[in-house]
């Protein structure tokens, strides 16, 4: 009996690892890293870029633990210009597109913040005619009450420095000394969990008069509770704390520590908001933890992750309900940190592993919002947050590395014009990154593993799995390593290392380049003539040869001359391929031979490499029936 092929594609579950591997539908991973499911392809993920550290006066570029960036956020002012704000513990920093750093924009320390005192912000941008469009602000809080003159509320407003906001709340002179979460809601600015005067409320909203959220310093109207249609308050009738919320259409979804509530707006100007209870459920773990939808508001939480529409709250992870409970280290949910990137349909979930000894994030789940499926990336961020490009970007901006180097990605996908949304994140010494373009973070290692397959398991028949075929996008750099598994054993059977080249007519493996005026190539019986033209590709060390169209002069049939000078190139270290036709982006087949017999069978993926992509489309698994499986 022949082989017969089944075909895997498109891919669309991503990663499930909570049932058995042969339960899973065959387009499942039991495991998914440095990956993600994108139009029903499987990617290895981009990289990032530095955008700029933050430095102090001095110069020097803040690296002290404790010194993490906090928050990253945009003030958008009255010609709707958004300018980047990065925060530390202790101050704001601005963009300066002069130097390519984050400078801070007071002379001193305005916060003391911790490790999890992350930054929430709110941008207010007031309509009334009679406002002055100073009142374009950023307000931010770490979440701290005012101490000493530091933390509480504060916000720029697009100056040479931050203002401390801690309004009288009332006649009897007590200020609003900070809170833990704020919101621009229904023309007024909504501060949730806060600090009054030296008492603590953890279940109170409160607001301002509509359009005006007043000034700091001596008592105004502006957030006075014993005047209708003035400034006011509303405590949820619980004994939880509030802990996260966001935004949902026209009202906020707040999670608190045992429940989840709405704030919804009322038509009564006495009182303008109202609590009405959603659940009993325990579902956030932390103030970053949250992320808005259109349609819902997700959490995460040691009970798992969760979708709130406003009516009920769902579990949304199915297919990975122990990843919580089992990666995530369940004390330091206060560390999460999630945050979508909207231009390309994900959400990221910052957080510490809990096989690791470090407190801190050190990789992310991704949720892709058009497949609905999650996987895994290893990289090591404090927070996320957006930005503009600040400069129209131009090739000169892309230094030395060639096209070749984005693999199937075009100059038109990294360019961005100055109004453009970059996605950012900040790690934990200072840096302020653009994620998701090749740049400085160096080797990726990306993997995946398969779900079982067997066409005739449910027959209790056994497979031989002759070999695969990989449908791929075309890279000059990459290769795979192909692992092959069989029924439960841990270890591969096979593995075998696949070249993304496109057929180019292959003369042989490159074993040596010398450093030589000319330079001669050495390819075991090349076959070639004197004036045939070759390429070559997948050279380490004297990449200058590669993709470059070579006239040989035969020294022998091992060795041939190649016409450059190549003495002053980089040592030839290994690898490489002698072609007769040019690279080309497209889209091939890839068969890899396997061979074992069993009962279920899995695949394994590797590729490690500096901007080098990845891009599967399908698996085509060729079985045939190899009798009973023993019992």
């Amino acid at each position: 009996m022949g082989y017969a092929p089944f075909l895997i594609a498109p891919f669309g579950t991503g990663l499930d690892s909570d049932a058995a591997p042969w339960l899973l539908p065959q387009d499942a991973f039991t495991s998914i890293v440095n990956g993600h499911i994108h139009h029903g392809v499987v990617e290895k993920r981009n990289g990032y870029s530095k955008l700029g550290d933050i430095t102090y006066s001095d110069g020097m570029t803040e690296t002290m633990p404790g010194n993490s960036v906090m928050g990253i956020e945009r003030f958008v002012d009255s010609s709707n210009v958004k300018e980047v704000i990065a925060f530390d513990t202790g101050r704001a920093c601005k963009y300066n597109v002069s130097n390519k750093d984050f400078d801070p924009i007071d002379t001193s320390d305005i916060m003391n913040g911790g490790a999890s005192d992350f930054i929430w912000a709110a941008n207010w941008a007031s309509t009334a005619a009679s406002v002055s469009t100073t009142l374009y602000r950023l307000y931010f809080t770490n979440g701290k009450t005012l101490s000493a003159g530091l933390n509480g509320i504060r916000y720029y407003d697009g100056g040479s420095t931050t203002f401390l906001f801690n309004p009288n709340i009332n006649t009897a002179s007590t200020p609003l000394n900070g809170c833990k979460l704020m919101f621009a809601l229904k023309q007024r600015l909504v501060v949730l969990h806060t600090f009054e005067g030296a008492r603590t409320y953890p279940q109170r909203a409160r607001w301002c008069q509509a359009q005006k959220p007043g000034n700091s310093g001596a008592f105004t109207d502006e957030w006075n509770d014993n005047v209708a249609g003035k400034g006011g308050f509303v405590d949820c009738p619980t004994g939880d704390q509030i802990i996260s919320a966001q935004n949902l259409q026209n009202r906020l979804i707040v999670y608190f520590t045992n429940s989840v509530w709405s704030l919804s707006p009322t038509s009564d100007p006495a009182l303008p908001f109202r609590w009405d209870q959603i659940n009993d459920f325990r579902a956030c773990g932390g103030k970053m933890t949250t992320a808005g939808f259109d349609r819902y508001v997700l959490a995460s939480g040691v009970r798992g992750i969760t979708a709130t529409d406003g009516v009920e709250t769902q579990r949304m992870d199915e297919r990975i309900e122990e990843f919580v409970t089992s990666k995530i280290k369940d004390k330091q949910f206060a560390k999460v940190f999630a945050r979508r990137d909207f231009s390309q349909r994900r959400l990221w979930m910052l957080y510490p592993e809990s096989e690791t000894s470090s407190d801190d994030s050190t990789a992310a789940l991704i949720y892709s919002e058009e497949s609905s499926s999650f996987s895994t990336y290893e990289i090591a961020l404090n927070v996320l947050g957006y930005g503009g490009a600040s400069q129209d970007d131009g090739l000169q901006d892309f230094g030395t590395r060639g096209l070749q180097d984005f693999g199937n990605l075009g100059l038109q996908d990294f360019y961005f014009d100055e109004g453009a949304e970059v996605f950012l994140g900040g790690d934990r010494t200072g840096q302020i990154l653009t994620l998701g373009l090749p740049g400085d973070e160096g080797s990726i290692d990306f993997s995946l593993k398969s779900a079982a397959w067997n066409p005739w398991m449910t027959e209790g028949k056994q497979a031989q799995m002759g070999y695969v075929d990989l449908f791929i996008d075309t890279h000059q750099e990459t290769e795979l390593e192909v692992d092959f598994f069989v029924n439960n054993e841990p270890y591969p059977y096979k593995t075998t290392r696949v070249n993304m080249l496109p057929e180019l007519k292959e003369i042989g493996t490159v074993s040596n380049i010398t450093q030589a005026n000319p330079g001669v190539v050495s390819v075991n019986q090349h076959g070639l003539s004197n004036g045939d033209e070759v390429f070559i590709y997948g050279v380490t060390g004297m990449t200058s040869v590669n993709d470059v169209g070579l006239t040989v002069t035969v020294v022998d049939g091992d060795q041939f001359s190649i016409g450059v000078n190549t003495s002053a190139y980089t040592a030839y270290a290994n690898g490489g391929l002698a072609t007769k036709k040019r690279f080309s982006n497209e889209k091939v087949w890839k068969r890899v031979f396997a061979g074992g017999s069993g009962y279920q069978h899995r695949l394994g993926i590797k590729s490690s490499g500096t901007n080098t992509s990845v891009s599967i489309h399908a698996f085509m698994p060729w079985f045939r029936q190899r009798g009973s499986r023993p019992i």
